[in-house]
């Protein structure tokens, strides 16, 4: 936040974002003009701004086509979250949406498979490959990914954890499934 130090602020605020959004449809196409198989992650409930930060550090260095968060409901991209993503963010492509079910419907219309990583889920990651286009959604830790976006999802899948502990930091799991992803996209 910077103060211009005149007389007469009236007491306004303004928050800028260090990043520019893009749109998603635009993103997307690109991704498809340049012969590439888009990969994007979206984040429904994430409100840790390190987390995000880490997630997009994962989806950078695996080759993510972008980021998608929601205008709502997320922790703001801002220097923490660069700062987390080891400049990361300033470079993958950040796309934010008003409306996260309408965004994957969206994004499911372009051919694109939207796969929700959920602890519940049946079928582990590992297990599955694919070697179209993938959205891989991930929730927030306390709540995980909401019962509207999961029935947008056309697949869930979850880690093969074998320990008690029975989760992961949201960062963690995210590029673990991006790593799996690579590999389906290598294979």
């Amino acid at each position: 936040m910077k103060s211009d130090h005149s007389q007469n602020h009236q007491g306004i605020v303004a928050f800028l974002s260090p990043i520019s959004y893009q749109p998603i449809e635009e993103l997307i196409a690109r991704a498809y003009e340049a012969g590439e198989r888009p990969l994007l992650i979206a984040l429904d409930g994430v409100t840790d701004v390190r987390n995000i930060g880490a997630i997009a550090r994962s989806a950078e260095c695996f080759g993510a086509t972008a980021l998608v968060i929601p205008s709502f409901g997320v922790a703001p991209i801002q220097e923490d979250a660069i700062k987390s993503s080891s400049g990361a963010l300033l470079r993958l492509p950040v796309a934010r949406v008003p409306d996260l079910e309408r965004a994957l419907d969206g994004i499911q219309a372009q051919g694109i498979t939207c796969i929700a990583l959920n602890e519940k889920a049946d079928k582990p990651i590992n297990e599955h490959e694919t070697d179209g286009p993938v959205c891989l959604i991930m929730g927030d830790e306390g709540t995980g990914i909401s019962e509207k976006v999961l029935r947008r999802c056309q697949l869930q899948l979850r880690l093969p954890l074998k320990g008690k502990t029975g989760s992961l930091n949201v960062s963690v799991a995210a590029g673990i499934a991006l790593s799996h992803i690579a590999l389906w996209k290598e294979g």
